[in-house]
């Protein structure tokens, strides 16, 4: 985990337990899984321009979904 921290611009979130009951919402209303509603309630709080994924669930969803190319300009 520890290396994980060496990445410019990546965060580490720890989600408190009204986050998480936030998402089992999103995940009812969406049909997202756990750890994708996660994700996407940290995102939407954050206000976040995108989501870095391959996961097309991420796609038709507030916020854009971007591919790691798309970073790479």
């Amino acid at each position: 985990m520890q290396s994980l921290t060496a990445y410019k611009g990546l965060y580490i979130y720890t989600t408190p337990l009204n986050s998480e009951i936030k998402a089992v919402d999103i995940a009812k209303e969406t049909g997202l899984d756990m750890d994708d509603s996660i994700q996407y309630y940290i995102a939407l709080s954050i206000k976040a321009e995108a989501i870095i994924s391959f996961d097309k669930h991420f796609d038709n969803l507030k916020i854009s979904r971007g591919e790691p190319k798309d970073l790479l300009g």
